[in-house]
């Protein structure tokens, strides 16, 4: 069921949840040093394109 999803998810939706992603999860989870080294110019970089 998910490679099929997949083959059907469009860039907009990728962007989305990316955004999600980095928007949520660094807030969450600050004190996690795997967290705190995500590229956080990526999430601003995805709105953009938005």
């Amino acid at each position: 069921m998910i490679p099929l999803a997949r083959q059907h998810v469009d860039h907009g939706d990728v962007a989305a949840a990316m955004d999600v992603c980095f928007g949520v999860i660094p807030l969450n989870a600050k004190t996690i040093d795997g967290i705190k080294t995500l590229p956080v110019d990526e999430s601003s970089e995805i709105a953009k394109r938005r």
